[in-house]
């Protein structure tokens, strides 16, 4: 008990440090820019009501596209620079603090990869938001559907339950805090215009049955998937459960190559990650792409991959070890990132 309490008093000090820092940027702006919360801050603030019972690891608001400039402003004011971690990111800019404890994450849209399959109407999620007062100022917030069409589609077909319970326990806690609110017509209907049918059912599925989440079951029956099968459960819960440990950290590229039971396929993704193109080893190792020098690197590659993979052989025996749980768990999220693009 005594370590749940100095986690709760970290995240309590770190929230109310995202929130102060908000409530500044809120003030410069004014009631010219509109702010949108997004996932934490909007739950913590608004759905838990208690900002020591959501962690944040960063701030996430919306911004329209066109107040960029503004924020930018904004963010400098205060004392935040652009982050260099993630520059390129393809729909948001995220801002640090001088002492690098805070970031907040400014996006003009929800969706990192938009595809046909894919589609958020932004301009929608804008016409339906509500209004809140935060620090005497008013901001915006997802309706109850589309907040939770969100995080099905964040942290299940985006980020496929690296969250861990936190997902479900987010589900829950938003149906019981908008239960006379929720309009599950619009639930089905948004998921399927949005093209998440696949993360909504599973993710809503889930929630409803490791967390008694009071989804109605005709909800899941409208937005089942015609190709769902029992693996797609089996997959989501071993994601779900899988230890985060950093000292044991799982590539994708070893998870899929651990995962391909035919040996053909093993030597096909090892040879696959020997020999890449030119471009990327260039890249990787800081060679000029023209030099001839590059065609050295290959040999020196397939070393520093069985060096790296080779000290892990014998863990991967041992099934209760954290490096085979994580491995069976990222070959399940790859399996589960193929079904819900499928």
């Amino acid at each position: 008990m005594s370590g749940f309490r100095n986690v709760n008093l970290y995240f309590t000090a770190k929230n109310i440090r995202f929130f102060h820092e908000l409530g500044r940027a809120l003030k410069i702006l004014g009631d010219g820019v509109p702010v949108l919360l997004l996932k934490g801050a909007h739950l913590a603030a608004f759905v838990y009501r208690d900002i020591s019972l959501r962690l944040m690891v960063d701030l996430d608001i919306l911004v329209r596209k066109a107040d960029l400039h503004k924020i930018e402003k904004t963010m400098r004011e205060i004392g935040f620079a652009r982050s260099m971690e993630n520059p390129d990111h393809p729909y948001h800019v995220a801002y640090i603090d001088s002492t690098r404890t805070v970031v907040v994450e400014v996006h003009w849209h929800i969706c990192s990869e938009p595809t046909q399959a894919v589609q958020v109407d932004i301009e929608e999620l804008w016409r339906d938001a509500r209004s809140e007062v935060f620090k005497g100022k008013t901001v915006l917030v997802l309706r109850p559907e589309h907040l939770l069409l969100h995080i099905c589609l964040h942290d299940g077909g985006q980020h496929f339950y690296l969250c861990g319970l936190r997902t479900f326990c987010d589900i829950d806690a938003i149906i019981r805090r908008y239960r006379e609110e929720i309009d599950w017509e619009v639930v089905v209907s948004s998921a399927s215009k949005w093209g998440i049918t696949k993360s909504a059912y599973l993710t809503l599925r889930l929630a409803k049955e490791m967390m008694g989440a009071e989804v109605p079951e005709e909800v899941l029956t409208a937005i089942k998937p015609q190709d769902f099968k029992q693996e797609n459960l089996v997959w989501a819960r071993k994601a779900i459960f899988a230890p985060l440990s950093q000292d044991e950290r799982v590539s994708e590229h070893f998870a899929q190559f651990w995962g391909a039971e035919q040996y053909k396929s093993k030597m096909a993704l090892f040879l696959a990650n020997i020999f890449l193109p030119l471009e990327l080893m260039a890249k990787i190792y800081s060679v000029p792409l023209g030099s001839p020098y590059i065609y050295l690197y290959y040999p020196w590659r397939f070393i520093e991959l069985s060096m790296r993979y080779g000290r892990s052989v014998g863990k991967i025996s041992d099934e209760g070890s954290d490096l085979r749980i994580g491995l069976e768990a990222e070959h399940s999220r790859i399996l589960l990132r193929e079904w819900l693009k499928s």
